[in-house]
């Protein structure tokens, strides 16, 4: 799978004299994702004010589609293009303990739980940059980007949308990555990793050579 902001140049440069994979000029197909779980934030060590622009909260959707544009101008009318989005994400399985305990809080309701300083452990420095309060209109962003089940079904709405909005994109399969890990706790150790899946996710993606 390739990532989809740098998919068209990778394939150019397999392509050049350097590895010289002629028949990647014409290929069957071009699998892609959008590594949707870097786009959420795990609120650790900076503000989410500081982490805003480094998950492109504002410009999630822009990039995708131009990158997906980009994509879609390189390669021939006959490539078929899969799009792979973001992992469902488990929240009684994630990793170190604040986050799992903030996904609850969040999914639960509890306002200082999900926006209150993560924190918690004895001898934590509550002064740090992460603890800084988050106003009251970043909270909804906050929460749709939290790595946390919400965040991450979430994020698989954007992408889905950019497909279904923009005509240009719609000849793009989706690869429902989302849909194949919900519920699917018992097969990951840290609420975000599905190792024994990727089989299912390649052969998703093979599929659409026969239809």
């Amino acid at each position: 799978m390739l990532p989809v902001s740098l998919a068209s140049d990778i394939i150019q440069a397999l392509v050049g004299p350097r590895y010289g994979f002629s028949e990647l000029q014409s290929p069957s197909l071009v699998y892609v994702g959008g590594a949707g779980l870097h786009h959420l934030h795990e609120e650790s060590m900076r503000s989410y004010g500081e982490l805003r622009p480094f998950i492109a909260a504002d410009v999630f959707e822009d990039r995708l589609r131009s990158a997906l544009r980009k994509l879609m101008a390189y390669v021939p009318v006959g490539t078929k293009v899969a799009y792979f989005n973001t992992h469902a994400v488990c929240d009684e399985k994630l990793t170190p303990p604040y986050l799992r305990d903030h996904a609850r809080a969040c999914a639960n309701g509890n306002v200082e739980g999900c926006f209150g300083c993560g924190c918690n452990q004895p001898g934590c420095d509550r002064s740090g940059a992460h603890c800084a309060p988050i106003e009251q209109w970043q909270r909804q962003g906050f929460n749709a980007t939290l790595m946390s089940a919400f965040g991450a079904r979430s994020l698989a709405q954007r992408e889905s949308n950019v497909l279904r909005s923009d005509y240009a994109l719609r000849q793009i399969r989706l690869v429902d990555g989302h849909s194949m890990a919900q519920g699917k706790c018992d097969m990951t150790a840290d609420g975000r990793h599905y190792s024994s899946l990727e089989t299912t996710e390649i052969r998703a993606a093979l599929d659409l050579l026969g239809s």
